[in-house]
């Protein structure tokens, strides 16, 4: 389904939902149990612990946070306990449809391009909730709830799995396998230490590869840079088949396989092969 957002329009969320507060629970007071106890936190659909005491909120619900981790908007299938930092969005049957974890999902992807606005200095107090405004999709001038509810359900066209097909099944029998010395196979060399504020990008030439676990390491790409003698060699690698081992005090923070040439900071090694080895092996 083509997602065409020039005709969407605005609506309170304070006449969508019924917006309700979460109720304080220290830690200390909490005991052990089956209730989900939804936290102002990022990750695990909110739920922070699970608690003895009795739920707070039913399911089939959208928990905000506006303080913590400002504007992360889960659904919650089930009834759970939600901490001072976390409001509850209660779909209005005013709405005149059945709120399900279709919509749920889409208006949580919503709420969150919200996150930009606030911060811990700028909370996303009840009162602002209520009045905040948000575009979805709509027909004769409500949202269009069907509309909503089948582009999520379109997203899941194919049933996801982890089952390995038989014609597929490399045979991977780790049993026949020895352990090598790293400084056998890679000599290692140190990253050019360039500083990023040293960069540019008006003719990027290189990628700039940093102690980053995500985009492959790279988090730029930046001009050639002409250093003067004396100073550390560039160290730009003009070959694929390039490891970046990438550290900080002493820890392996992630490794990536580099198939284009680029340019490293100090704390990231970089291991080559005495042979070019292909992008395959290197991923490896």
């Amino acid at each position: 389904m083509k997602l065409d957002v020039n005709n969407w329009k605005e609506y309170r969320l304070g006449d969508l939902f019924d917006i309700k507060k979460g109720k304080r629970l220290t830690s200390e007071d909490q005991t052990e149990g089956s209730t989900p106890y939804i936290g102002a936190i990022d990750s695990n659909n909110g739920i922070a612990n699970y608690i003895g005491q009795e739920a707070t909120h039913v399911g089939n619900t959208i928990s905000l946070s506006y303080n913590g981790s400002v504007g992360e908007a889960f659904y919650q299938p089930m009834d759970f306990w939600a901490t001072d930092d976390v409001n509850v969005l209660y779909f209005k049957s005013s709405n005149g449809v059945a709120f399900n974890q279709h919509l749920a999902l889409f208006i949580c992807t919503i709420l969150r391009k919200e996150k930009y606005r606030y911060c811990y200095g700028r909370k996303w107090v009840l009162e602002s909730m209520n009045e905040t405004r948000i575009k979805l999709p709509t027909k004769d001038n409500v949202p269009d709830w069907e509309w909503m509810e089948n582009y999520v359900k379109s997203l899941h066209h194919k049933p996801l799995t982890t089952e390995i097909k038989s014609e597929k099944d490399a045979n991977f029998n780790t049993n026949a396998w020895k352990e090598f010395y790293l400084h056998k196979l890679f000599v290692a060399g140190m990253g050019n230490g360039i500083d990023a504020i040293q960069t540019t990008c008006d003719d990027p030439k290189y990628n700039y590869v940093s102690r980053d676990s995500n985009g492959n390491g790279v988090v730029g790409f930046v001009d050639e840079i002409d250093l003067a003698v004396g100073q550390i060699c560039i160290g730009i690698r003009e070959k694929s088949g390039l490891l970046l081992l990438k550290k900080c005090h002493g820890y392996v923070l992630a490794v990536s396989a580099i198939d284009v040439a680029g340019t490293g900071i100090q704390s990231v090694y970089c291991e080559v092969g005495e042979a070019d080895i292909c992008f395959a092996v290197a991923a490896f």
